[in-house]
Formats: structure tokens, C-alpha cells, sequence
């Protein structure tokens, strides 16, 4: 499973779900049930103890419409949801899938946001002009090195 380390990736990010779960006026435990995590392990992202599941931030946008971009390295205080822009979760599960394994076949260390950027990128060409991602990724990872 992927995970977005709340602390190299983003300090931010445990109290950026802190902020969204106050924002629909849920405590902890009962946005841990509505999310389909456990009590404690919710807490733990919450107060960056514990490494973030990319699954958790599919389904933040699936269940809430969150705007993963927001969510990962956004700079606004408030929750940002997407009105317009529709992300297929399985293609950008699909797309950071794929990122995991060049960077595990490469040993090349990427920056967290860096890392997003591409991510972000890769799945836009990607939706926009069809092209495979595992051709964008090998592309932007040998125009970032």
C-alpha cells in the first residue's frame, strides 16, 4: 500500500484532515467510521504519528469530492473541494502505483513535492491526451534528474 509520509511529504497534513473533519462537524471517531478506518489509526493520521494511505486520500475525494492536490500540497487553510475537475480514483491510484515502482527500479530519490507534481501532472496527460503513464512518468522522472 502507498503512503504519503505526513512528515517529509507534508507536516501539514495531519492538520489538514484535523480542519476538514471539524469543517462537517464530525469528532474523530465518527469521521474514522464514515472514512472506513479504525478509531485509532484515524487519530494517528490526524496527528501525524502515522504515515497517510494514498487510499485515504482516494477516498476523502470519492466520499467528499476533497481536492487531493489541496490535500497534499495545497497552501489555503480551508478545505478545497473539486467542482469542476472529476479525478477517476483507480486511474490516480494507478498513476502513483506506477511512480512507486520507477522510483523503486531506479533508486532515485525524489523530493515529496516534486514527487506530487509529477504525480499530478503524469495523471492530467494522461486523461487529457491518452498517453500511457508509464511513458509520462519515464519522461518527467528523466527531465527531473
Amino acid at each position: 500500500m502507498s503512503e504519503l509520509s505526513n512528515t517529509e511529504f507534508s507536516p501539514r497534513l495531519g492538520n489538514k484532515l484535523e480542519r476538514l473533519r471539524e469543517s462537517i462537524g464530525m469528532s474523530q471517531g465518527q469521521f474514522a467510521d464514515f472514512l472506513g478506518y479504525s478509531h485509532r489509526g484515524y487519530i494517528n493520521y490526524e496527528r501525524n504519528i502515522r504515515d497517510t494511505p494514498a487510499a485515504l486520500v482516494q477516498v476523502l475525494y470519492a466520499k467528499m469530492g476533497v481536492d487531493p492536490a489541496w490535500l497534499l500540497v495545497g497552501e489555503e487553510d480551508s478545505p478545497r473541494k473539486l467542482a469542476i475537475r472529476k479525478v477517476d480514483p483507480k486511474a490516480l491510484a494507478r498513476v502513483v502505483e506506477i511512480m512507486d515502482d520507477w522510483l523503486a527500479e531506479n533508486k532515485d530519490p525524489v523530493d515529496s513535492a516534486k514527487r506530487a507534481q509529477i504525480i499530478s501532472l503524469a495523471y492530467d496527460v494522461w486523461v487529457s491526451e491518452g498517453t500511457a503513464p508509464e511513458k509520462i512518468l519515464d519522461s518527467l522522472m528523466s527531465a527531473a534528474a
